[in-house]
């Protein structure tokens, strides 16, 4: 960028009448800031999104690469895992955020999105959030997740950076959602992750089949696919030969797609892994 001959500049943030946050250079020459705001325009126009693919308002996205399993210990003596979350970007060394499974919905949906199963993660002791890289004894506890996955969260606003006393300072950042969610025709699920069966006969097998249509990413395919082989006793014969079907003929749609079908409205190119 010309910042008019002088390399020497400030830097001030500003919003684009958009609402998307820009970095502005501040030097002691003229500079063209019509011309600046009529190339993010000209961006926008031309499909670059202000905000995340699939955010919400007041959302934003990160893509997670590594996970850390710790433990938080309640007033009644049981214990509640949290998770600490890790961009996928090498440069970036501190945990952006912070999950705590308090149901076993929740742990279900933290391994649907992440491909990781929570039992698995070793556990790390300890109330601070691991630098990657610090030390090769805490390096083994940061778990590299099968592929990037992506977390929605919010700016918290009870969030004082002023704050010094560590007991009251509240994090800056709220989870708001994961982004591959299990489809919604699961309401209820058993210790397995498959809906809990109710005594009508062939239920499991519909409800496996409804989930393996409604995958609109590979890893979510394989999530589910996990998941029955899991529970194959409750399926007949034919009935898991059909599922293996249904599982191979919606591998191919999402290959053919590029690993990912986009739901109506969802801007093509939304929620893609970041490959390092």
């Amino acid at each position: 960028m010309d910042t008019g001959g002088n390399s020497e500049c400030g830097w001030t943030k500003a919003y684009h009448p958009s609402g998307l946050l820009v970095r502005l250079p501040l030097t002691g020459q003229p500079t063209d800031y019509v011309g600046m705001l009529a190339n993010v325009t000209a961006a926008l126009a031309a499909g670059f999104l202000a905000v995340a693919p699939g955010a919400g308002e007041g959302e934003h996205k990160d893509e997670v690469g590594y996970v850390v399993k710790r433990e938080k210990e309640n007033q009644d003596h049981t214990v509640t895992p949290v998770i600490d979350l890790y961009v996928a970007d090498d440069a970036m060394k501190f945990a952006t955020l912070s999950v705590y499974l308090n149901t076993a919905e929740q742990v279900a949906a933290f391994e649907f999105a992440s491909g990781v199963k929570v039992s698995a993660l070793p556990l790390y002791i300890g109330d601070n959030k691991i630098e990657r890289g610090g030390k090769a004894a805490t390096d083994k506890l940061i778990i590299k997740s099968p592929r990037p996955f992506g977390v929605f969260w919010r700016d918290n606003p009870k969030y004082d950076p002023a704050e010094m006393d560590a007991t009251k300072k509240k994090p800056k950042r709220l989870f708001s959602r994961w982004a591959d969610q299990r489809p919604q025709a699961v309401a209820a699920v058993g210790g397995n992750g498959l809906p809990l069966r109710t005594g009508e006969p062939g239920e499991a097998y519909r409800s496996a089949l409804a989930d393996l249509k409604e995958c609109s990413t590979i890893s979510a395919l394989q999530y589910v696919w996990g998941e029955i082989q899991e529970a194959k006793s409750q399926f007949a014969t034919p009935e898991l030969n059909d599922l293996v079907a249904t599982k191979e003929s919606r591998k191919r749609e999402l290959m053919a797609a590029g690993g990912r079908l986009f739901a109506a409205g969802e801007p093509a190119g939304g929620g893609m892994p970041v490959h390092h």
